[in-house]
């Protein structure tokens, strides 16, 4: 028991938030035992294997970066993509453990083509958006955003194999910023957030991501509350994940 509340203090966390001690507690714990959104998590535990390529745009400060490193192993790497100032440092402190050496991180923003973007700071430490208006915002700071086919291919990567992207109403502009990857990646899978009020600050409606989604030859399954998929867009859910296969492949027919 106190191993565990150790290990507990020991998952950084941002020095500004809106919860009490409770609830920065409860917040770690889950954390640590990656019990956050575990309908989609469970997905990617079924999609990522050892030795693949994963990306985590949007890392916060990296639970899914930690579960894709260990997913991956040795064999496989991780980029990872936070462009808040105030979050970075504290991605980098939950990946300083030597188990995490395959991830790479960027304080970066990612989007359609490389140029500097304005981040608006929500009054917590998550819904920090690139589009006005999205929420409250408390602040600014001035971010590089970065297309994906430019960092990866800088890297010496050629394919990718499940890229998540959660950047509150910009996922339009992180898929065009890697058409390109997407053309070499024959085996992509994508989990792909979708929350209509960030959309809709960006100018764009959540039909429009969907429908680029299927442009760009996936199949869009939406992830229900109990884990199982549909493929009609759920009812009365302001936000909700999308798990993208390519098209064709069956890969979650009669699933």
């Amino acid at each position: 028991m106190v191993n565990l509340l150790m290990r507990i203090q020991r998952v950084q966390f941002p020095a500004r938030q809106l919860g009490g001690e409770e609830w920065i507690y409860q917040w770690r714990l889950s954390f640590l035992t990656n019990t956050l959104e575990k309908e989609s998590l469970g997905w990617c535990r079924k999609m990522i294997r050892p030795g693949m390529v994963a990306v985590d745009v949007g890392a916060h400060i990296g639970y899914y970066t930690r579960i894709f490193s260990h997913l991956v192993g040795s064999s496989g790497r991780v980029f990872s993509f936070e462009p808040s100032s105030e979050n970075f440092p504290v991605l980098l402190k939950n990946l300083s453990n030597r188990r995490h050496k395959n991830v790479t991180a960027f304080n970066q923003a990612v989007g359609a083509k490389e140029m500097l973007g304005t981040l608006f700071v929500s009054p917590g430490h998550s819904n920090h958006s690139l589009n006005a208006g999205f929420t409250e915002s408390v602040g600014q700071e001035q971010v590089e955003i970065v297309p994906l086919d430019l960092v990866l291919s800088q890297q010496g990567i050629s394919q990718v194999d499940f890229i998540k992207v959660d950047v509150e109403g910009s996922e339009i502009r992180v898929l065009n910023g890697m058409r390109g990857m997407i053309a070499k990646s024959p085996n992509l899978h994508m989990l792909v957030e979708c929350n209509p009020k960030a959309l809709r600050a960006g100018g764009f409606a959540p039909m429009d991501l969907l429908l680029l989604i299927e442009n760009l030859g996936f199949e869009a399954h939406f992830i229900l509350p109990d884990g199982s998929l549909r493929k009609n867009i759920p009812d009365a859910l302001e936000t909700f994940n999308v798990l993208c296969s390519p098209a064709g492949s069956g890969r979650f027919d009669g699933v």
